[in-house]
């Protein structure tokens, strides 16, 4: 490709989408960091191969070199577009259904037609107060391959939420697809590995939130674990892995409990650890900011439990599977305010229920509970339920197993 067909294609794109656009375009070649952090123009590198920008007077749009898809675009007139509403107050969204069809158009035109399955859609307001420039409807699309997700890959699309304009959109492509989705490594023996990267890392009371088979880009993390030395990124090749999701204790810098989300991958061909990620995530005090008490204290002076179950997806139910206080399974609720004290959360294994905590004043507190192991807890601070309310959390398994639960998954961004 070159100059002036770089430039046809970005014409024809905002032609397709309703942009109007004038002038005398300026044309870059942006070639990606093999690093995977900054190319050498300063732009955050988000997709594997070259493409050419373009940028006219209202809009910019990247295009992939060898392919003539469009893998990002960007209203140039968004700032005169919030400066005309930001001015008016917050009123009536399009419907979700509309802001999808725009997205799904313009995905259409971009060339982005396969290997993308829908995943969410969030109406978010970023002004306080609420202002018709604020208004954005987030959608994001999940990258796979011969049916296996991507891990961590995805695009994005921004719809303004009032005026239906489209303000965004971009890939976040980090790898190829790979040479084989072969999954022939024992699931089992992949667990193994995991845990045994986790304990000589030195991460204590680990709980596994999730497990599944993904697509993932391969990188040195866990070789520079602990180390200040720079994570490399593979953008040249891809793997399909085992991915294990981990919630690991920490404090916060004014010490009070928190957790950081960590993944390990591990090869489905052949048991090597391939990399992983490690990110801050959320609090686990009380809506006050104080720490939360040790779980037995907490679980004791309870006067309401709700008990939450991820899905076969891993999202949460947006309901709790079931509601415990004095009036409502009083049985259950006085067993679970005899847990004992544990000194860890024990083995590496998946915490698929959250249990809300809700004690005086309404505070608030978030646990895990490992149903394999009976253990309730969060951080460092940790016990067992009796066994009775063990059996009676399992029996649950068979009644919930069918329900649809909505996904409660944070969308992300990469515009």
């Amino acid at each position: 490709m070159n100059q002036n067909q770089a430039i046809q294609i970005a014409s024809n794109f905002c032609t397709a989408i309703g942009m109007t656009v004038t002038g005398t375009p300026t044309v870059i070649y942006l070639v990606p960091d093999m690093t995977g952090t900054l190319n050498p123009e300063g732009t955050l590198s988000l997709y594997y191969l070259p493409v050419w920008q373009v940028n006219f007077n209202e809009a910019e749009v990247s295009i992939d070199d060898a392919s003539n898809i469009i893998v990002s675009y960007f209203n140039s007139n968004d700032n005169s577009l919030w400066d005309s509403l930001s001015s008016q107050p917050a009123g009536q969204a399009i419907a979700q259904q509309a802001a999808t069809d725009t997205a799904a158009a313009a995905l259409q035109s971009a060339g982005l037609t396969t290997d993308l399955t829908f995943d969410s859609a969030a109406l978010e307001q970023d002004d306080d107060p609420p202002t018709a420039a604020g208004h954005s409807w987030f959608l994001m699309w999940r990258r796979s391959y011969q049916g296996i997700p991507f891990d961590r890959q995805n695009v994005n699309v921004i719809v303004q939420a009032e005026s239906g304009q489209l303000i965004g959109l971009g890939v976040k492509f980090d790898t190829p697809n790979p040479q084989s989705t072969a999954v022939t490594f024992d699931r089992s023996h992949a667990d193994s590995i995991a845990n045994a990267q986790i304990v000589s890392s030195g991460i204590q009371n680990a709980v596994l939130d999730a497990v599944g088979v993904y697509i993932v880009q391969p990188s040195n993390f866990w070789q520079m674990f602990g180390t200040q030395a720079d994570v490399a990124y593979q953008t040249t090749i891809s793997r399909v892995a085992y991915v294990y999701s981990i919630s690991v204790p920490t404090l916060t810098l004014d010490d009070s409990p928190a957790s950081n989300s960590c993944t390990v991958y591990v090869d489905a061909q052949n048991g090597a650890i391939i990399g992983g990620a490690f990110s801050y995530i959320m609090s686990l005090s009380d809506r006050k900011g104080k720490p939360a008490p040790p779980v037995t204290r907490l679980l004791a002076s309870a006067n309401e439990v709700r008990i939450f179950r991820r899905s076969a997806r891993g999202s949460w139910s947006k309901r709790p599977i079931a509601v415990l206080n004095n009036e409502s399974k009083h049985n259950y609720f006085h067993l679970l305010q005899h847990t004992t004290h544990c000194k860890n959360a024990g083995p590496l294994a998946l915490a698929n229920y959250k249990i809300v905590v809700i004690g005086k004043a309404r505070a608030r507190h978030e646990l895990h509970y490992i149903p394999s192991t009976g253990r309730i807890g969060s951080g460092h601070a940790w016990g067992v339920v009796p066994d009775p309310f063990k059996a009676w959390v399992q029996s649950l398994e068979g009644q919930t197993g069918k329900k649809k639960v909505a996904s409660a998954e944070p969308s992300m961004r990469s515009l």
